[in-house]
């Protein structure tokens, strides 16, 4: 590493800004869509970047290549930790960029950084932008001009980070659900604002872990809160798919779905072999990739409908909920059809276990 300061930031679209701004030092993007597949907690560090790897790949983007660069990804922050030059991090409110700055910051914590050395800006608004999504809305003046607002990254900072990440990572959801549930009665108790994890330094690290945790089928139906969003939106009358994507957005406080999610949870609902979205003419086309221009205008072109199943289970619910997937992983919980799996009981806020059919 030939550079005095590192920035870490949560995608390409900020560390392109981040460029043009002109800002002194190396800009590493975090990559990964944590809030999506596999993160089991008996993985070393290694071996977690080999299996998101091999889950984000696809046609064109290969699972070695991807692998590569969270391995490069982090032999860049260890590097910057030993010969100690100051590292920035540039984050946002929602669950996306929470979870990847639990992962960052756990890892400076394990590889020893002095505290001196790193600060955080982390912000969930700006003026002027109404809603605010995040940094990639700002201008490379506007993000510049957060520089000195930076706070420093305290052992609090590591230490609400690190029970955060290991939770999110636990084989069972019980981790996560019970670290928030602490989180909420300390507020009651105290009169505060519930913060980030245990610590105010963190202020948006609690209501994205809860919203993670509505992404678990649900009780009542076996549907993520996303999938239950887009079915409502068709069900509504949005049918063209490119509106429910960005319709379906405006239903998040804190935005975190990207198109390419969005448009395979569409998939999985048109393909699950109790369909519960289909096409109002012709058959179902499906993402995929390479996703160029013309696919992407073809896709988006078609418009949903509910099937009969689908339009039941948003009336009235399922007895016995199924997932849309048989294997599915969120964090470090994984779902197999053999085996009793966790739900979200919104009722209660909080996740039980029940046998669920195979889909």
């Amino acid at each position: 590493m030939g550079s005095e300061h590192l920035h870490i930031t949560n995608g390409d679209s900020a560390a392109g800004l981040l460029w043009e701004a002109g800002v002194a030092g190396d800009v590493l993007a975090w990559r990964d869509p944590m809030h999506h597949g596999p993160f089991p907690l008996d993985a070393t560090p290694s071996q977690l970047n080999r299996l998101r790897g091999d889950y984000l790949s696809m046609p064109g983007i290969a699972a070695a290549a991807i692998t590569a660069d969270f391995n490069a990804r982090d032999a860049a922050v260890k590097e910057a930790v030993r010969i100690g030059i100051p590292i920035t991090l540039w984050f946002e409110h929602d669950l996306l960029d929470q979870l990847q700055l639990v992962q960052v910051l756990d890892m400076l914590g394990t590889s020893g950084v002095a505290f001196g050395n790193v600060e955080l800006i982390c912000i969930g608004d700006h003026p002027g932008l109404t809603p605010f999504c995040g940094l990639g809305q700002l201008s490379p003046a506007q993000l510049a001009a957060l520089i000195p607002a930076a706070v420093p990254v305290s052992a609090a900072h590591i230490e609400a980070a690190s029970r955060a990440w290991h939770a999110f990572r636990s084989p069972d959801p019980i981790a996560l659900a019970e670290l928030l549930s602490t989180e909420r009665m300390h507020s009651q108790v105290t009169g505060a604002e519930p913060a980030g994890a245990g610590t105010p330094e963190l202020p948006f690290l609690s209501p994205a872990l809860a919203r993670h945790l509505e992404e678990f089928p649900w009780r009542c139906d076996g549907l993520s809160r996303t999938e239950r969003q887009i079915l409502q939106l068709v069900a509504d009358g949005e049918t063209r798919i490119g509106p429910v994507f960005t319709r379906n957005m405006d239903l998040e406080t804190h935005l975190f779905v990207g198109d390419w999610h969005t448009f395979s949870v569409i998939d999985r609902l048109c393909a699950v072999p109790r369909a519960l979205l289909t096409v109002e003419q012709g058959e179902w086309l499906p993402f995929s990739s390479p996703f160029d221009r013309a696919h992407r205008e073809r896709y988006c072109a078609q418009r949903l409908c509910l099937t009969d199943t689908g339009a039941a289970l948003l009336r009235d619910g399922d007895e016995t909920p199924r997932p849309t997937r048989n294997d599915f992983w969120l964090g470090g919980v994984e779902w197999h059809p053999e085996q009793a799996m966790w739900f979200w009981d919104h009722a209660v806020q909080k996740p039980v276990l029940r046998a669920a059919p195979r889909i």
